[in-house]
């Protein structure tokens, strides 16, 4: 905790996570390529290493330097961005949902499946308001790249919403909100039973770096950068510090621009996805 109030004092502000993950070297790094069929499987293999080692606190997916040649301000970057982001979350949940989405539990047998589901009925629930939301999208999650296909949806409906810090919320009919989505990243509600436990609770929540935000922000950097930091370590913290945190951090925000109310504000406008600097 002291030092993530040392870190609070500094001018150029940075996530104190990422901060202690670069002196630990507990940042899983993660060289992204051109998108393709191995994409997903690469980034995959990068979250299966993450959730196995809960002292990592971060990881860090780095975008090909040849996309810079496309980018001459944070417009830019935001296109460029998005296909990643996509595949990221498309790579994630079908990872994190394994082996209950349609076209997985066609391939495991069935005694694995129902000793699945008995250690797990949440995962399956989600998957199941997941396959729903899509039919009702026009899209059946019969493969991979179907997935995909529901996951740019749902960032097309973020984009179409004219607000900030926009969420949505896919129900179940019988247990409610199981799933939210945001610029951010994929949360599943049932794992916030144990918010604090980062062998339970895998939710992240992003960040973008490039070199077209301000450094003062800590969000200044050489190359595009999609970093995750875990909802578990961030809620582990002492409540007045992570107060302390939202507050410099909105303030530094507000500095550059961004419309933000009040400082003490829950959830920093736009998310922690890109913020738009007037």
């Amino acid at each position: 905790m002291l030092k993530i109030l040392e870190d609070l004092k500094k001018k150029v502000w940075r996530c104190p996570f990422e901060v202690r993950g670069e002196k630990e070297n507990t940042i899983l790094e993660i060289e992204l390529g051109e998108i393709d069929d191995s994409l997903c499987l690469k980034i995959q293999e990068g979250f299966q290493k993450f959730h196995a080692d809960t002292n990592l606190v971060g990881m860090k997916f780095m975008l090909p330097d040849s996309l810079l040649e496309h980018c001459k301000s944070l417009a830019d970057v935001k296109k460029i961005v998005i296909p990643y982001q996509v595949e990221l979350l498309r790579a994630e949940v079908e990872y994190r949902l394994h082996p209950f989405l349609p076209y997985q539990i066609r391939s495991v047998p069935e005694e694995d499946a129902r000793t699945a589901f008995d250690k797990r009925k949440d995962l399956f629930c989600i998957a199941d308001c997941l396959v729903t939301s899509a039919k009702e999208q026009g899209i059946q999650i019969g493969s991979s790249e179907e997935l995909r296909e529901f996951m740019a949806l749902l960032f097309c409906h973020l984009i179409a919403v004219d607000k900030v810090d926009v969420t949505l919320e896919l129900k179940h009919p019988q247990f409610g909100p199981l799933f939210s989505f945001s610029f951010g990243g994929v949360f599943f509600i049932p794992e916030r039973v144990e918010m604090t436990n980062p062998s339970f609770n895998k939710n992240c929540f992003s960040i973008v770096k490039s070199p077209f935000l301000p450094e003062e922000f800590g969000r200044y950097s050489k190359r595009i950068e999609i970093v995750l930091s875990r909802e578990a370590h961030f809620t582990a913290v002492d409540a007045e510090v992570r107060r302390k945190i939202r507050y410099q951090s909105n303030a530094v925000l507000k500095a550059g621009g961004v419309k933000i109310e009040d400082l003490s504000e829950d959830k920093q406008p736009l998310g922690l996805w890109i913020p738009v600097f007037e």
